[in-house]
């Protein structure tokens, strides 16, 4: 099950303080008050007053009775860049009125009530939901492979078609070890620059991001396992361009990265390989191409230059039969290819150097000595894969395919005798979808070997070789697996919300990761303010925005009746758009009941529209009537605070910011008034911009928070970073570039900074790689939904789970409010 990693070595206050960040220790280290809090009173109004030391951030909050902030009153860096945000003054002396009310407006309920200061905020790790060692859900493997400890190195290609890559480790019984791809943060820099060039950031790795939608960290991603072994300790695999790549297994260090020619570009197949011992040869067999690489050869590959040369060939009739089967493959050009059938599909090479071939054609296994010279065959029905055993065994896998067209195939584990006129001695038949994997480890007894895509939960599966029968046994690793792309704290529960970026919404225990009852759909989510779920993109991404209650009833909206808005006031509904999810921007909830979306007024052009309280929508001043707009199909993430101020993240940076790198968005402050882009500068108040392909000057914007990313730069716009706002207003900005997350005061003061880069090894003091404290491999959406609880949760894409972070701080006071 999901749950909260237990925090472990954290109780050491030194490691605490440098999770934190340089500078954190010698503040905490001082007494930070010249003058301690104390509070004067005068009627129903109070004023908070102290004296810091030095300076530092600051925090000021009214406490009831059972602890709960009613007001946030005041927060922000007393004596940084810029001054800090109102009712702060720009010294270190400060004077905070109170007024009796609450965050609302209203008379404050609840007390009596106490006055709360802190200062030196800091973060530290705390847990996480999403287990290190589960199997990816909905993935598909690209290979498997054996060492010879027996432990099993499996490759999953992870999200929106596969696009990237985890290797995870496991015992010969299933138990996790390690992830090597994306590789570890224990990694030495010369040992990962064969990946890609990176400047480290504080003496730590700083991989660089290939692709805006996806967490990249290789040049072209990677494409999957080549062969079933792991020799002398190397692991090959092709890149996503067919590239040939090595990484050292024990911790995925690079080795060589492409270079050379691709052996294998785009072509029919399915394409095959093995590795000879030493690693001094790579055959390949499956991948032809009509008119031009006939079918049927298996080639020799010089592993330095790619070059491809034949090694062996077999005659394929012109009339296959596979071309005409029944409920067959069409000759291989259907849905994406997941299920081709070639003439030779999988290659294996033993000790001795033989290399074991699955020919389809005359339905035989048969091997080739090192100068492509066939030595012997066994009759095999429908070839697939092969694997020797250990003492002259063969561990073989049939495929017969029953519906080309779904992808679904029996496929059968045999162990012959021999690899020359062997014998059936065991079999096991099973069903299955699209091209299986197979790795076998028969240094011990039982052989244990691995099969993927066998039964319908996909995946991978165990199988001991009894003897006399072969068992299925169970599948790697344990826990549950996540992908979210956004992440929300429940304001009103202890739960965590997260988005796979399509339209599953999944809920855990925040304190025990542990899944709970979320049966809504959405691909965005908000919360009303009496804790009602809003929810947008049940079914599509073309749909009004829908509300429900906390027992997941239908809340109707006084305008409607029914649990859904009214269309906007041109007679839309919310438009998104179809890609690597579905996407809109945005969609938040005011104080006062307002709802607001980030989404598209036509195709490709974005704005805010907004409906009040009751679900009616409101006509507004900017493009499609709107309030916020144009805006960027880039950009993304939305927030209001409790004066109604929008926040919206969008593509670039204001022109007086230094040149902002690939990837890199602002988050926008915008009057309530609205706002949007122009060509260029107008009489109205606002920002000029650099960056955007929407407009070059921001009109309604009151402020710009530089360092949100990734955002596209090509393509697709389907993703986008997402930050979130606390009850100070102060905003939680995800930095994929860096790996990091920066909490900033209203007036743009940094008040802190975690996180650097690690995969999902990473997970603070005490664990296998404990360093850095706080790891991320893709910050995708930051949530401080339970700021006031001491807690944020942050999305990471990369290590498919949501880190738990706690802030603590260096100092805090507590006081009567008299």
């Amino acid at each position: 099950m999901s749950r909260i990693a237990p925090r472990t070595a954290l109780a050491c206050a030194a490691a605490i303080l440098a999770a934190a960040g340089p500078g954190r220790q010698e503040r905490a280290a001082r007494e930070p008050f010249a003058e301690k809090p104390a509070v004067s009173r005068a009627g129903d109004a109070a004023t908070i007053a102290f004296r810091l030391a030095a300076p530092a951030d600051v925090e000021v909050a009214v406490l009831d009775a059972e602890g709960r902030v009613v007001r946030h009153l005041a927060a922000g860096l007393l004596g940084g860049p810029h001054a800090p945000p109102a009712p702060l003054r720009p010294a270190l002396a400060q004077e905070i009125p109170w007024d009796g009310r609450d965050d609302l407006g209203n008379p404050a309920r609840g007390g009596p009530f106490r006055a709360r200061v802190r200062t030196g905020l800091s973060v530290r790790p705390a847990g996480f939901i999403g287990d290190a060692g589960a199997e990816p859900g909905d993935a598909r493997v690209y290979g498997l492979a054996t060492d010879d400890q027996g432990n099993l190195y499996a490759a999953w290609g992870i999200g929106y078609g596969d696009r990237y890559f985890t290797i995870k480790v496991f015992d010969r019984d299933g138990n996790y070890l390690r992830t090597i791809l994306p590789y570890p943060s224990s990694l030495k820099l010369q040992d990962a620059l064969g990946f890609a060039p990176q400047t480290p950031r504080d003496g730590r790795l700083n991989p660089p991001h290939f692709n805006a939608r996806l967490p990249w960290i290789y040049p072209d991603s990677a494409g999957g396992l080549v062969g079933n072994r792991v020799r002398d300790g190397e692991l090959w695999l092709t890149s996503g361009s067919g590239h040939l790549c090595r990484v050292r297994a024990a911790d995925g260090a690079c080795i060589s990265w492409g270079g050379g020619k691709s052996p294998a570009p785009p072509a029919q197949g399915p394409v095959c390989w093995a590795t000879s011992p030493g690693g001094k040869a790579v055959y390949l067999a499956g991948w032809y191409r009509k008119g031009r690489e006939p079918d049927g050869q298996i080639f020799k590959v010089d592993p330095a230059s790619g070059d491809r040369a034949p090694f062996a060939r077999i005659d394929v009739p012109p009339d296959r039969f596979w071309l005409n089967e029944p409920n067959g493959w069409y000759d291989f050009t259907n849905w994406g290819r997941k299920n081709g059938v070639s003439a030779i599909h999988g290659l294996a090479v033993d000790a001795e150097g033989r290399l074991y071939a699955c020919d389809r054609v005359h339905g035989r296994l048969s091997v080739y000595d090192a100068e492509g010279r066939l030595l012997g065959s066994t009759a095999v029905e429908h070839p697939d894969l092969v694997a020797p055993g250990a003492g002259g065994e063969v561990y073989v896998t049939t495929r017969r395919i029953v519906d080309g067209y779904k992808a679904r195939n029996e496929i059968a584990l045999l162990r012959l005798t021999g690899w020359d006129n062997g014998r059936v001695a065991c079999r096991l038949v099973l069903g299955g979808t699209n091209a299986p994997s197979m790795a076998v480890d028969a240094g011990r007894k039982p052989a244990v070997i691995w099969l993927s895509n066998v039964d319908e939960k996909g995946g991978v599966v165990r199988i001991e070789d009894r003897g006399d029968t072969f068992a299925v046994t169970g599948r790697p690793g344990k826990g549950s697996w996540l992908m979210p792309v956004k992440v929300w704290a429940d304001p009103t529960a202890d739960q965590v919300i997260t988005s796979n970026g399509w339209s599953a919404l999944s809920a855990f225990d925040a304190r025990t990761g542990e899944p709970v009852k979320f049966p809504l759909l959405g691909m965005d989510l908000a919360f009303g303010p009496d804790g009602s779920y809003h929810v947008y993109g049940q079914k599509g991404w073309h749909e009004l925005v829908t509300r429900f209650d906390r027992e997941f009833r239908p809340l109707p909206f006084p305008a409607t009746g029914k649990n859904t808005t009214t269309l906007t006031t041109t007679g839309k509904d919310v438009y998104g758009r179809y890609g690597h999810g579905w996407c809109n921007k945005g969609v938040a909830v005011g104080p006062d009941g307002r709802i607001y979306v980030y989404n598209m007024y036509d195709w490709h052009k974005y704005f805010i529209n907004v409906w009040d309280a009751s679900g009616k929508a409101e006509r507004h001043e900017r493009v499609g009537e709107g309030l916020v707009g144009p805006l960027d199909p880039e950009g993304g993430g939305l927030a209001v605070d409790s004066k109604g101020h929008l926040y919206v993240g969008l593509r670039g940076v204001p022109a007086a910011h230094p040149e902002a790198p690939k990837g890199m968005g602002s988050v926008v402050k915008f009057s309530p008034g609205g706002g949007g882009y122009a060509p260029g500068r107008t009489a109205n108040p606002g920002i000029e911009w650099k960056g955007s392909r929407a407009g070059k000057f921001v009109e309604g914007a009151l402020a710009a928070y530089p360092g949100l990313s990734l955002q596209v730069w090509q393509g697709c716009v389907c993703k986008e970073a997402r930050f979130d706002l606390d009850g100070y207003a102060r905003l939680y900005i995800p930095d994929a570039l860096s790996y990091s997350v920066r909490i900033v005061d209203n007036a743009g003061n940094e008040v802190a900074r975690f996180g650097h880069y690690g995969n999902v090894d990473s997970r603070g003091p005490g664990s296998a790689v404990p360093e850095p404290p706080v790891a991320f491999g893709f910050p995708m959406a930051v949530s401080a939904g339970h700021a006031d609880r001491g807690r944020i949760y942050v999305a990471d894409l990369l290590n498919q789970r949501v880190a738990r972070l706690e802030t603590v701080y260096a100092s805090e006071e507590i006081l009567p409010l008299r």
